[in-house]
């Protein structure tokens, strides 16, 4: 299972409608349309080494972070396409496809470059004319709202969303074209003081739980976590 992570849009009630589908809700593929004929051989999973086969035919770059590096790097080094299964290596020769036509792999990796989260919006409620909240797996979907701003170059959009992991990955922007023009956003929390701590704890649990009392979630007054409170 995912984190959910709340994303809450303010905007004119223009910019709030070009996100919504033909049934209300928010939808992704409104505002940047995936190709039809992205996905795989029509199943919904993929094969790790048929996509590791893949990025190393496509030459992709290994991964930012030293570990996710040094296993990807493994990988592709005991990447074989005779050793898969007949699905496995398919779902290879589509992957090559796709990268080759569309420049993704997949409609997972579509999503993840175009939309930045993994999948699209759900748990979808269009709050007012000009407000809408929407979730979305374990990141803030930046690069569609971001499109969806350039498509409204004169509008501000202002956005808050938090992790249900409270504290971290969370924060709020208003953007205009594309561009940021007012921006807090809160550090990992490993990187946070501790009156940082306080602070987007308060943010992200009003953000995610609007109507509830901290104390039945073991909130004190000063936001800190004590066991003792939790009902």
């Amino acid at each position: 299972m995912p984190n959910h992570v709340t994303n809450i849009v303010e905007a004119n009630p223009v910019v709030i409608n070009a996100m919504l589908n033909d049934d209300g809700f928010v939808d992704f593929k409104v505002i940047n349309p995936m190709p039809d004929d992205l996905s795989i051989n029509g199943a919904s999973g993929f094969y790790g080494d048929a996509e590791t086969a893949a990025k190393l035919m496509c030459r992709e770059k290994l991964s930012e972070s030293h570990f996710f590096a040094r296993l990807e790097a493994s990988n592709r080094r005991e990447a074989n396409a005779l050793n898969m299964t007949d699905e496995s290596f398919e779902q290879f020769v589509c992957m090559m496809r796709n990268k080759r036509k569309h420049g993704f792999y997949h409609s997972m990796d579509f999503a993840r470059n175009v939309w930045g989260t993994k999948w699209g919006a759900y748990n979808s409620s269009k709050e007012s004319d000009n407000k809408v909240s929407f979730e979305t797996a374990w990141s803030h979907p930046f690069p569609a709202l971001k499109s969806l701003s350039q498509k409204f170059p004169n509008e501000e959009i202002t956005v808050n969303y938090a992790d249900e992991d409270t504290g971290s990955n969370c924060g709020y922007y208003t953007i205009k074209n594309g561009e940021i023009i007012v921006e807090s956003i809160a550090p990992s929390w490993n990187e946070q003081t501790d009156e940082e701590k306080r602070k987007w704890t308060e943010f992200a649990f009003k953000l995610n739980h609007p109507d509830s009392n901290p104390r039945e979630y073991g909130y004190n007054e000063n936001w800190e976590y004590d066991e003792s409170l939790e009902s």
